[in-house]
């Protein structure tokens, strides 16, 4: 509808309707449990049905119903059948309208609408088909499927949801086509179906998927 989505640091949710120049804010209430359920918003993303999905910093997922203007919360909880951590990083939506919610040392998310069930990806020492770390800060899917994620500190990775396998991509200082730096923040394919790797102090990557480098 035009409007701009403003996730702050303490200062909740802004909503800026550029027409009239005027910004509705949405803010934590402890004794409405409609409300925000934190007033730190790390990510904001707008899915196929035009529903709000906010992550914050340790109130899990929010999602804003515009009708009532109220929030629909999911959080970590001892169930197996919750959000695995309630710092969510980044959101994204794929193909077959699943949501993938990355978290702040909880690993990666698949959250299926249509069930309301979790699936967690966590990262399992020893076992190379895992994902590489926790603290998950970029997700992106390609034109094939793939699900791509960002790591501070664990490299990039990629899964696919088919084969349910993962590859995991890591700097190696002896090979300068390798992954400038384990620190991903940002992951985009282009229309040329070319994906772009933004880095913590590595710079920016393009992944050849001919010479997978």
């Amino acid at each position: 509808e035009g409007n701009l989505w403003i996730g702050t640091e303490n200062g909740g949710l802004s909503i800026f309707n550029p027409d009239k120049g005027i910004f509705q804010t949405f803010l934590h209430d402890d004794i409405d449990n409609t409300s925000l359920s934190n007033n730190s918003l790390y990510s904001t993303y707008r899915d196929s049905k035009g529903n709000m999905w906010m992550g914050t910093f340790s109130g899990g997922v929010d999602i804003y119903n515009r009708d009532y203007n109220t929030f629909v919360h999911y959080r970590h909880s001892t169930s197996e059948n919750s959000l695995s951590h309630n710092s969510v990083l980044c959101i994204v939506e794929d193909s077959k309208k699943r949501m993938w919610i990355g978290t702040d040392g909880g690993g990666l998310n698949l959250f299926n609408q249509q069930t309301k069930q979790f699936t967690r990806y966590q990262h399992q020492p020893g076992n190379t088909n895992s994902i590489s770390g926790n603290y998950v800060l970029t997700v992106c899917e390609d034109s094939k499927g793939n699900i791509w994620s960002g790591t501070w500190g664990d490299g990039l990775n990629v899964y696919n949801p088919v084969t349910k396998t993962w590859r995991h991509f890591k700097n190696d200082p002896s090979d300068p086509a390798s992954l400038n730096s384990n620190n991903v923040w940002f992951i985009y394919q282009d229309h040329e179906k070319t994906l772009w790797i933004g880095t913590h102090n590595g710079g920016l990557e393009k992944y050849n998927a001919a010479t997978n480098t």
